[in-house]
């Protein structure tokens, strides 16, 4: 008897054990204020469109004719507004073999387009919760009236690439905090340390500030360095562009903006200028540019004076934003097969 009793509590205990190490589904932490993630898009095409394959077209014959549509997902947390356009092209293959005889029109789709609207990010619930973000179809050929056609008799099966890329603005959001002091170079630290690594938090997007590290440069001086980094596949360009060209000049270029809100900001390896005001002591933000190195970091460092008003002990919020054209892509294959009549 007691043997059983052992048992039964030995089983008890396992499925005790069991439930407390079960995880629990994907939820975000409300308290980052960022459902967070490394792409800003996801890519797709709707089954059958295009057709994994279709036949040529025999003289007499209608041919097969059919679509491509394209699903677009805002899977990061920036909201594209209707002003910000998105180039989403199509290639691969030779327009006019497939009846497209104006592919500047029928290949190149600029979206949000008129009546679209905001194109918006994921958010979060007063749970942390994630809602999901906008979905986009985009059909090719653009005009609703035409289809893809392969227009003349082919005499062997020919696999042709079907590729779509989608050049978009986006940004990335970044919140971090500043350990403020009467005196930054005293032993006393009753609320915060001056000197270390700070929280960062990133909302979902391609690139990110992997790091800030504060340290102290004076009794009322903080050295702030920023560390960046590609975190996604996009491949990134300069925001100010219209389009993502690849130039030297354009290519993982972003521009950042920090706005700490206390007078007396300077940064240094941010190509760019002071915000806030004309005078160089009292601004309280930088923009500037930054490019990734090969290995798709880059790093700054900014000085923060406190000014007499902000010498006080405590925490001090601040939001950085990074502002880059993402390049996404996704391909597939169509099979072009001979008809026999």
């Amino acid at each position: 008897m007691k043997n059983k009793v052992a048992l039964a509590s030995f089983f008890m205990v396992l499925m005790l054990a069991a439930g407390c190490n079960h995880e629990p589904g994907p939820k975000t932490d409300s308290n980052t204020g960022f459902v967070g993630g490394s792409q800003a898009l996801e890519l797709s095409f709707i089954e059958g469109s295009p057709p994994t394959e279709v036949t040529d077209k025999l003289e007499g014959e209608e041919g097969f004719p059919f679509d491509v549509t394209l699903v677009m997902e805002n899977i990061g947390e920036y909201d594209i507004l209707p002003t910000q356009t998105m180039f989403i092209t199509m290639s691969g293959f030779f327009p006019g073999d497939f009846s497209i005889n104006n592919p500047d029109r029928e290949l190149l789709i600029e979206y949000p387009g008129s009546g679209d609207g905001i194109f918006e990010g994921v958010e979060q619930d007063s749970d942390g919760n994630p809602i999901q973000g906008k979905i986009a179809y985009i059909r090719f050929p653009e005009s609703s009236d035409l289809e893809f056609l392969y227009k003349e008799p082919i005499p062997a099966s020919t696999p042709l690439p079907f590729r779509v890329e989608v050049c978009y603005p986006y940004e990335t959001e970044v919140v971090s905090d500043l350990c403020l002091m009467d005196d930054l170079t005293s032993r006393d630290q009753p609320i915060c340390s001056p000197s270390g690594p700070r929280k960062v938090s990133n909302s979902g997007g391609p690139v990110h500030i992997s790091s800030v590290t504060q340290s102290v440069a004076g009794k009322h001086k903080i050295l702030l360095r920023f560390e960046v980094e590609k975190v996604g596949k996009s491949d990134l360009f300069y925001y100010e562009n219209r389009r993502c060209e690849s130039s030297s000049r354009n290519r993982d270029r972003l521009l950042v903006e920090i706005d700490t809100g206390l007078e007396g900001l300077s940064c240094v390896g941010l190509a760019g200028a002071g915000l806030g005001s004309s005078n160089p002591s009292l601004y309280t933000g930088w923009s500037g540019d930054v490019i990734l190195k090969a290995d798709g970091t880059a790093a700054f460092t900014c000085i923060q004076t406190l000014q007499s008003k902000d010498q006080r002990d405590g925490l001090k919020n601040f939001k950085t934003a990074i502002a880059y054209l993402a390049r996404d892509a996704i391909s597939t294959t169509v099979t072009v097969k001979h008809s026999l009549s």
